[in-house]
């Protein structure tokens, strides 16, 4: 995952701008539900590669199964989010080998304040238990924390700091709205082409997922 792509991830749904950083959390070993839906994914990416006449797509498939393999062995950075200007929360997490191309940025948006959004200052850093927390403070609302996984604290705060990134341009089309049948129509899940999460809103690994790869929920909404 490149810079740009993290920028957009992190980005608030409602004005487009790169939220803030509040916590860095290492995720080292999955969850029960976060290991179950990675080993399905990586199944089915793994048979669809072998199956796919195109070279083109079954390449991909071959891809997003070894990306499953490393989220499995290697874990997960989690980043936990908050928009100045909505106090939109939410979280996202990129593998852990992304780290150092991420950690420009992240430090970044780790420096802001989480109600103006504005550069803060870093005061002092503490360890307390197994995260690095840091004290900080914005001229206009005054003192807070951040916390970081001590195992990659350095990573991110020793990182080179980066220009300030282009302001992300809300595009009106990014919530899609289907239009809703006259009667409900019943389908079968192997034909629904699913691009998000109904329960936590990531974006699906491919459209014929059955799993979320984050919160493992079936990508088929349960019925009414």
């Amino acid at each position: 995952m490149s810079d740009e792509s993290l920028l957009t991830e992190i980005a608030c749904k409602r004005c487009g701008q790169p939220r803030v950083v509040s916590n860095v959390i290492r995720k080292a070993k999955l969850g029960f539900m976060e290991q179950t839906a990675s080993e399905a994914l990586e199944k089915e990416h793994l048979k669809l590669a072998q199956t796919e006449k195109d070279p083109f797509q079954a390449e991909i498939h071959k891809q997003l199964a070894i990306a499953q393999a490393k989220m499995q062995r290697e874990g997960l950075v989690k980043l936990e989010l908050r928009c100045p200007n909505h106090s939109d929360s939410g979280d996202y997490s990129f593998l852990f080998e992304d780290l150092a191309k991420n950690a420009p940025l992240i430090k970044q948006q780790v420096l802001r304040c989480l109600k103006c959004g504005n550069p803060v200052t870093l005061e002092g850093t503490k360890t307390s238990g197994s995260y690095k927390v840091l004290a900080i403070r914005c001229p206009q609302h005054g003192s807070g924390e951040r916390k970081i996984s001590t195992v990659i604290h350095d990573s991110i705060m020793q990182a080179p700091s980066q220009a300030e990134p282009t302001p992300i341009t809300p595009v009106a089309s990014t919530e899609i709205h289907p239009q809703q049948p006259s009667e409900p129509v019943k389908v079968l899940s192997s034909d629904v082409e699913i691009s998000f999460c109904w329960n936590c809103g990531t974006p699906a690994a491919m459209k014929t997922s059955q799993y979320c790869y984050k919160c493992g929920v079936p990508l088929i909404p349960p019925d009414d």
